[in-house]
């Protein structure tokens, strides 16, 4: 295994209200919310990836729209919900975040399953199952109403940005930071379109 020395980031690497700061394979990147954590392979390869705190916020915020809502229906939830995964997921959606998305995923299931069975104790798995979850375009455990689906996080396409050329300033070269975000827009489409969950229509109700 190769050893991998402490790898400084140069303040124009850094995106906004970051500081510089050495980093050791998987300590916290220094952001003011500690969203995001950064690593170095063996190879020396930098991967950001979301940090700990950061999911556990997410969880928290989701479990909190979830408790807010008990007694509201089904598509009331879905449509609460689908804004802050959505949001979450769109963050993210640059950096190594695939791991994190079926984690998160996970932990919104587990959570639903909790809900609708708290709104009928009475009832069988099975039947709960059949009343909230659907087979949809050949995907089972579709949590979904009639006019809303439940946004996965796996269906976020991740869409890397490519490395920024160092002699470049954003107030003395903004046509190239114009390029860059043009570029990665670009990207982000093209990545979109070829997402199984958009070519079979999965959220196209």
């Amino acid at each position: 295994m190769i050893s991998c020395p402490p790898l400084f980031l140069p303040p124009v690497l850094m995106p906004e209200a970051v500081v510089p700061a050495y980093i050791e394979k998987g300590r916290l990147f220094p952001t003011k919310a500690d969203d995001f954590i950064v690593t170095a392979s063996d190879k020396g390869k930098l991967i950001i990836k979301p940090s700990h705190k950061s999911m556990s916020r997410i969880t928290k915020k989701i479990s909190g729209v979830i408790k807010d809502n008990r007694a509201a229906t089904q598509e009331t939830l879905i449509r609460r919900l689908n804004e802050v995964i959505v949001g979450w997921a769109d963050y993210h959606h640059s950096t190594c975040a695939k791991r994190s998305f079926s984690t998160i995923d996970h932990r919104i299931w587990e959570m639903l399953w909790r809900w609708s069975k708290r709104r009928h104790p009475n009832k069988s798995k099975s039947w709960i199952v059949r009343r909230y979850w659907k087979t949809h375009k050949g995907r089972k455990w579709t949590f979904m109403s009639d006019k809303n689906i439940l946004f996965l996080m796996m269906d976020m396409p991740i869409v890397r940005k490519g490395q920024m050329a160092l002699d470049k300033n954003p107030f003395l070269d903004p046509g190239y930071f114009e390029q860059r975000a043009k570029k990665h827009r670009l990207n982000r489409k093209k990545a979109i379109c070829s997402n199984r969950a958009a070519q079979i229509g999965y959220y196209a109700l």
